[in-house]
């Protein structure tokens, strides 16, 4: 298996800035990059019945309290360092991609016809916002409720399992303006999406920015005392849009059944699962650019390590939108090509372009595609794609996205591969970096040599024998479309590993 050969994912780290300045209150922002940071304002609460609710700061912990009776408190804070003010908000909290995170504690038991929440909220205006909450009403189930007042409107809400370490989260992506809304139910180890938001009508004017609020409520008779309802581990924290990363990677070659499967492996990096989408394309390879030899009907199969987790014959629904969204070229419905929209946490995965069983044509050239899907944080760390090299290359594609230069390690291997016990590989692959905007050749390598060995090292990637016929090359690309274009020095067919690493 191709995850056999690969690296440990690479250590980097996504959110760049400077925490924040200690605060009078619990939580931190960063977004003006420096210690001048977002000023903490209490706002009126917004229920006018019964207001007896209060927010209580001990120990980092912002605690939820009130008497006998309905009681609300929001916390509210905006960036211009006046309390209150609904006008003028920081605008880099409109322009910047920023993840917020809460950790909710709910224990308190409400009345009867009563309920008790306690949550996050981002407003632009009284008639737009989105906030995420912990609930509980009188049946005694939490549930995880979002409500928003956008141009998508509406509530969802899921059950809470007993035992859970919930986390709550409001992710927010400037470049696509959408909003995603998401939860945890392990502390923050991994999230599941509750809902996307895209606010196409929220101002985004130099004066405009984001209104933040804690909330805490209660219709309940009863009174709320402390350590029944708190927020924790609160965090906003800005992800920029420049940092460079692999937002793209594909490989085109021939595949067909049994071992001589077209495999792509490649790793995610971030934080949660995250949202990619991935493509096995021949027939309109065929049909609309005129590759020849393309498989009839290619199936689409996504492993982690031996485990099957994902099938496709087809384009799932909404593969369309997706496909737009991540700038792929469009796939008709009547194709044969397969397409899914999924999540994936942190970790190495393998796409099997695999001929449809039936296919006409059950071997021939296929693409394989694995697109970041607009999440700020998404990483494409490595992409590796084992397969038969003759007299035609095997093509390699990658995006480099942001907005800095990334620095790439790409590697042909074939003598390589004999200490993982492999016959029969290529004897000399060489290696071609094209940059596509403009066809130029970026970098050439035939053989590998003893100064890479450092780069390999820092990704993990297994060291090659000394003064063997593998390639490689280290290079730093400007953000733009790349090919790496393997081919062997002779005509003899062979086994090769394509390789491509982002490195620190």
């Amino acid at each position: 298996m191709i995850t056999s050969l690969r690296s440990a994912l690479l250590a980097a780290a996504l959110l760049a800035g400077t925490v924040a300045s200690a605060q009078p209150f619990v939580g931190h922002d960063d977004f003006s990059g420096n210690d001048a940071k977002w000023a903490y304002a209490f706002r009126v609460p917004y229920l006018t019945v019964g207001t007896n609710g209060a927010f209580a700061f001990r120990n980092g912990v912002a605690e939820f309290t009130k008497g006998a009776g309905m009681g609300s408190q929001i916390i509210g804070w905006d960036g211009d360092g006046v309390a209150g003010n609904p006008v003028s908000r920081t605008v880099a909290s409109a322009n910047t991609s920023w993840v917020a995170d809460v950790t909710p504690v709910m224990r308190h038991l409400p009345g009867p016809d009563a309920f008790a929440a306690i949550g996050f909220e981002i407003a632009v205006g009284p008639t737009a916002y989105t906030e995420i909450t912990l609930q509980r009403f009188t049946d005694g189930v939490l549930r995880i409720f979002t409500e928003t007042n956008s141009p998508t409107t509406g509530i969802a809400r899921v059950a809470v399992p007993d035992n859970a370490d919930v986390r709550l989260r409001l992710a927010w992506n400037a470049a696509t303006r959408v909003i995603t809304v998401a939860y945890s139910f392990d502390g923050g180890a991994t999230f599941s999406t509750l809902r996307t938001v895209p606010i196409t009508d929220w101002p985004i004017q130099p004066t405009t920015g984001f209104q933040f609020e804690l909330v805490g409520y209660s219709t309940s008779p009863n009174p709320v005392v402390a350590g029944e309802m708190s927020l924790d581990n609160f965090s906003i924290t800005a992800v920029p849009a420049n940092y460079a990363r692999l937002g793209n990677v594909s490989v085109r070659n021939l595949t067909a059944a049994g071992d001589r499967t077209l495999i792509v492996g490649f790793t995610v990096d971030g934080a949660g699962s995250r949202p990619l989408v991935i493509r096995t394309v021949s027939e309109t390879l065929g049909r609309v650019f005129g590759v020849p030899n393309v498989v009839s009907d290619v199936d689409l199969a996504l492993f982690t390590g031996a485990t099957r987790i994902r099938t496709a014959a087809n384009l799932a629904p909404g593969l369309a939108a997706a496909a737009s969204r991540v700038g792929a070229f469009a796939l008709d419905a009547t194709t044969t090509d397969a397409a899914i929209a999924t999540q994936l946490f942190p970790g190495s995965y393998a796409v099997h372009a695999v001929p449809a069983p039936g296919a006409t044509r059950p071997e021939g050239a296929a693409l394989v595609e694995v697109y970041e899907d607009g999440l700020a944080g998404t990483r494409l760390t490595n992409l590796s794609a084992r397969t038969e090299l003759g007299s035609e290359p095997l093509i390699v594609g990658f995006v480099v996205n942001g907005t800095t230069p990334a620095r790439v390690l790409v590697r042909a291997v074939g003598p390589g591969l004999a200490a993982f016990g492999l016959n029969g590989t290529a004897a000399d692959p060489r290696l071609t970096l094209v940059r596509q905007s403009d066809g130029q050749t970026v970098a050439q390598n035939d053989d590998w040599t003893a100064g890479l060995a450092a780069s390999f090292a820092s990704v993990g990637a297994f060291a090659l024998p000394a003064g063997s016929k593998d390639a490689a090359l280290v290079v730093e690309l400007p953000p733009g479309a790349y090919t790496a274009q393997l081919q062997n020095a002779t005509a003899a067919a062979g086994v090769v590993l394509a390789e491509v690493y982002q490195l620190p």
